[in-house]
């Protein structure tokens, strides 16, 4: 079979704005009751869970090293580096067929596009 890779991109400043909302909502959500959840479990010599971007940042805020502020102002910078390097690795791929998000009013539009897209690249 022949694989059809397809990137979703949008304006960065919209890209910031849904990362600073969705770190929000992970905090609201529970995110320091997992992470001490996971550290109460055992994993917290386990560097590949806790060094994962959220998970480090509340470490240090459950040490004492930062406070809850500081802890979430660290996961949103730190998320914001992570899809710019995101980013910056998927761009260098030529076979990666790009969509700008920003451009439908709504997603039936852009999944219409994207079935295109697979249609016309399998034919």
């Amino acid at each position: 079979y022949k694989a059809v890779i397809i990137g979703l991109k949008m304006e960065r400043e919209k890209l910031y704005r849904y990362i600073e909302n969705r770190v929000e909502k992970m905090f609201s959500r529970g995110l320091v009751k997992e992470v001490k959840n996971l550290i109460e479990k055992g994993y917290k010599d386990c560097n590949s869970i806790l060094q994962a971007v959220g998970y480090k940042e509340v470490v240090k805020y459950i040490n004492g090293e930062i406070n809850l502020q500081e802890c979430v102002d660290e996961v949103k910078r730190n998320t914001r580096r992570l899809a710019k390097k995101q980013m910056t690795w998927f761009r260098a791929d030529p076979g990666i067929k790009w969509i700008r998000t920003d451009s439908y009013d709504n997603i039936i539009d852009l999944i219409v596009d994207i079935l295109n897209i697979i249609n016309n690249s399998v034919e």
